[in-house]
């Protein structure tokens, strides 16, 4: 798929493209976006973007991370938290397995941006506190390929947009998009997937209370070598 860029540079403040973007985002949020419109909401927040960071006094990555993650963080601030913990235990995973430091960047970059996707799913679905429809299940499964897309658009964060696609597959091959199975799944997403289960648990949710530690801790062990890596749910117990 081919996306047309305008050249357009309009420069503009950082507080404006604040605004922008949360313009942006009351359109999205209105209603679930249909699939074939995503990437004109992505087209929509390139090109914020672009004049984001005309004006922005950062680097060129570290501008579009910051308008990237406001523009999530809009969405929900408990996301916010939700990454910055998540951040912290991935690399400590990654460095327990003697990961390199790159990947370790990758793995702190995709604790932030690895929901970025529900920037395309209306708050009626996200913020809803009782069950998912069927119907709503499957417009909330989007959200890695749209996220996908979004990194794809970006080159410094293209290395890591297979990684959110694939941040909700499993290790028997019963995840979603793909349905990849094992060692299919990169190992950046499997390590994700762990962390994020178990962040997801331990946090108050709309539709439910937050477990305990120690039965988010049981919840992983249960479900590895089905859900999870058992080697990555081993490290990651050890740590916690």
């Amino acid at each position: 798929m081919t996306f047309h860029i305008s050249n357009r540079r309009k420069i503009i403040t950082v507080d404006a493209g604040i605004s922008e973007l949360q313009n942006i985002l009351k359109d999205i949020s209105k209603e679930e976006i249909d699939y074939n419109s995503i990437k004109e909401e992505i087209l929509r927040v390139h090109e914020a973007t672009v004049r984001y960071e005309a004006g922005a006094a950062y680097n060129c990555k570290n501008s579009t991370e910051h308008f990237l993650k406001a523009l999530l963080y809009q969405k929900d601030q408990e996301t916010k938290e939700h990454a910055e913990r998540m951040t912290v235990i991935s690399r400590n995973i990654g460095a327990k397995m003697n990961l390199n430091e790159d990947i370790l960047d990758s793995l702190a970059l995709l604790s932030a941006l690895h929901d970025i996707g529900k920037i395309g799913i209306s708050d009626r679905i996200l913020k809803k506190p009782g069950k998912l429809t069927e119907q709503e299940w499957n417009v909330m499964k989007k959200h890695p390929e749209i996220g996908y897309r979004l990194a794809q658009y970006y080159n410094e964060f293209s290395h890591i947009a297979e990684y959110i696609l694939y941040h909700h597959e499993r290790w028997d091959g019963k995840g979603y998009p793909i349905g990849l199975k094992g060692e299919q799944i990169p190992l950046a997403s499997r390590i994700i997937a762990v962390v994020d289960a178990y962040d997801a648990m331990t946090s108050d949710r709309v539709y439910r209370k937050a477990l305990k530690k120690e039965e988010a801790i049981d919840e992983v062990l249960r479900n590895a070598g089905t859900q999870f890596d058992k080697e990555i749910v081993t490290i990651f117990v050890d740590l916690i």
